[in-house]
């Protein structure tokens, strides 16, 4: 029984190791990938726009701004940078947004959102996603 605090110390670094070691596989060349729905200047600008001109609109019980900001809640920042990029259409998004918030009514919102989309003819974003 003399050995058997010398074991537990030897299994106690060994998981240390291990999870160490897999700690540092994740932070190889392909780590850290550029998050383009976030980084994109454009897609960026498009989301200030947002919460410029819709921002005290509510989607679902919250407003616009609240949901820009909020760190609990990325499914709108994610959603809104999908429809912006072209990923999701109008429709999708006007479901998707009704259905992750179904409390209140959304579409004066949804509208808003809509009209700061890009016009197709400018060539702006909107069109196709940028590269990563």
């Amino acid at each position: 029984m003399a050995n058997a605090p010398h074991r537990w110390t030897l299994a106690r670094r060994g998981l240390i190791l291990v999870g160490l070691a897999t700690a540092l596989a994740g932070c190889g060349k392909e780590g850290f990938v550029r998050d383009s729905l976030v980084e994109d200047p454009a897609a960026n600008a498009f989301l200030t726009q947002v919460g410029k001109e819709c921002g005290d609109l509510n989607v679902g019980t919250g407003t616009i701004n609240w949901l820009l900001e909020s760190q609990d809640d990325v499914y709108f920042v994610d959603l809104t940078s999908k429809l912006f990029f072209g990923d999701v259409s109008r429709a999708k998004y006007q479901d998707d947004i009704n259905a992750f918030y179904p409390v209140g009514d959304s579409s004066r919102a949804v509208e808003c959102i809509f009209r700061q989309l890009p016009q197709p003819s400018s060539g702006a974003a909107g069109l196709a996603r940028p590269p990563t």
